[in-house]
């Protein structure tokens, strides 16, 4: 099932790799603290899903998914119907909005179907600043949201916070004691540009290696995604193993011709 979002660095394309990689250990519990577009954590099969994202515009989105997504597509509708020569006034409107609501989160929605190949960035002021796309006409993914409304049932938390204290969260946790819970961190991968900011923070390589320490501290299997780059590989020269494989780049400013890059899981098993 795709996801309802457009989202640079989805894992659409390799989906059922990583699903059969997680779906290997048995988890009862799924950890997600980079969730992004939620293609992993909306289609792994287990009994209890903790959904997390630095940002708290996708977390607000995913949340009124599960909780109301009828008032959401109403409200989505609503800007759809603007059409794309409202875009960057949809986008001072999103930005000055300071209420995390349905209105924030269907501005959102819309930002995301008619941006610049569904990129999400933040300037230094905190302020989403992708371009407009070019599309002829632009989907309203109503399905698509319906869909995850139903896949979300057994997800039991989303969180906005760091994520570090997801790890915290299942470490001081008793009631996870006997159970098999396995993470997987799509965290943002080692850039190839210095200017990209997927939340108005950042990530920084001194995040990259606390995310590295932290699966090897772990008492529970972690998957990581990442470039497969001579930095990542010395971030997780501990790993238990590490296997690598092309992926076609879905983003190019220029258009056309699209590069095959190498990306790895890490796997830190418990």
């Amino acid at each position: 099932m795709n996801s309802y979002l457009k989202w640079a660095g989805s894992k659409r394309i390799i989906l059922q790799h990583i699903l059969s990689s997680i779906n290997y250990y048995e988890p009862d519990v799924f950890i997600e603290p980079f969730c992004g577009a939620l293609n992993v954590g909306a289609n792994v099969d287990c009994d209890i899903k903790i959904i997390n994202d630095i940002n708290s515009d996708l977390m607000n989105l995913h949340a009124l998914v599960k909780i109301n997504p009828q008032d959401l597509i109403e409200s989505t509708k609503e800007y759809f119907e603007r059409g794309i020569e409202s875009y960057k006034d949809i986008r001072e409107e999103f930005n000055n909005y300071d209420r995390m609501d349905v209105k924030k989160a269907a501005m959102f929605l819309y930002l995301n179907r008619h941006c610049f190949n569904g990129l999400c960035r933040y300037n230094k002021n905190g302020n989403f600043n992708v371009p407009v796309g070019s599309y002829d006409k632009v989907y309203l993914p109503e399905k698509e949201i319906l869909d995850y409304h139903k896949k979300l049932a057994n997800c039991i938390a989303f969180n906005n916070m760091d994520f570090q204290m997801c790890f915290d969260l299942a470490k001081h946790n008793p009631e996870y004691d006997r159970r098999k819970i396995v993470f997987y961190c799509d965290s943002p991968y080692v850039p190839l540009t210095s200017d990209f900011n997927y939340s108005a923070e950042g990530f920084t390589i001194d995040d990259q290696k606390r995310l590295a320490r932290l699966a090897e501290e772990c008492d529970h299997t972690v998957i990581i995604s990442n470039h497969d780059t001579p930095v990542t590989r010395e971030l997780y020269k501990n790993a238990t193993k590490i296997i690598s494989f092309p992926v076609q780049r879905t983003i190019s400013s220029k258009g056309g011709k699209r590069e095959k890059v190498k990306e790895l899981l890490a796997f830190y098993e418990r």
